[in-house]
């Protein structure tokens, strides 16, 4: 199986931080063509911030020190996800570092919508970490944040989706549509 970390940023209770893992446990296992016997999850209660009050915003320079906590438990881990607790501040939800295998995501509560947690453990985590996938955001609809139209593809990303179906698919189910 692949051995996927969770670890924990800014919980207070470290409880609820399990339950969001489980949350996140239940949509990897619901996700085609995933399956549970795939991966092995762990957890770990972290309580350092890394002197980072935001995991997306500063994920460009500490996710060497994000999944150096994780190797430090497992260190045959083949990908680490950083949940945090505190709300964003960006219109992100999650990032991932592909080829790092790493992604930070926001805690369902967090967010402020909990039902874009599904999608973006599925985006951040078997998009990018697992299927090693660029970004294909073929969006419909308006931008939450700013109300501004979303075109097919957005300009200047790679895509490795467009010509084939079944990535085209998978990424629709995973936010890549319009979350209003």
């Amino acid at each position: 199986p692949i051995k996927i970390v969770f670890i924990s940023w800014n919980y207070t209770d470290f409880e609820k931080f399990h339950q969001d893992v489980g949350s996140a446990i239940d949509v990897i296992n619901t996700t085609s063509p995933y399956y549970s016997e795939m991966f092995d999850i762990k957890y770990v209660d972290n309580s350092d911030n890394l002197g980072c009050l935001d995991p997306i915003g500063c994920f460009p320079t500490k996710y060497p020190q994000m999944a150096e906590i994780g190797y430090r438990i497992y260190p045959n881990s083949a990908a680490f996800v950083v949940i945090s607790d505190l709300r964003p501040q960006t219109s992100a939800q999650g990032i991932a570092a592909l080829g790092n295998n790493i992604a930070a995501i926001y805690s369902p509560t967090a967010l402020i919508n909990p039902d874009w947690f599904p999608k973006t453990v599925v985006h951040e985590l078997l998009g990018h970490i697992v299927g090693q996938l660029y970004d294909r955001y073929v969006y419909t609809g308006r931008n939450p944040f700013t109300g501004e139209p979303y075109g097919k593809l957005l300009k200047g990303l790679r895509s490795n989706c467009t010509e084939k179906t079944n990535g085209e698919n998978f990424w629709r189910q995973a936010g890549g549509e319009s979350f209003a």
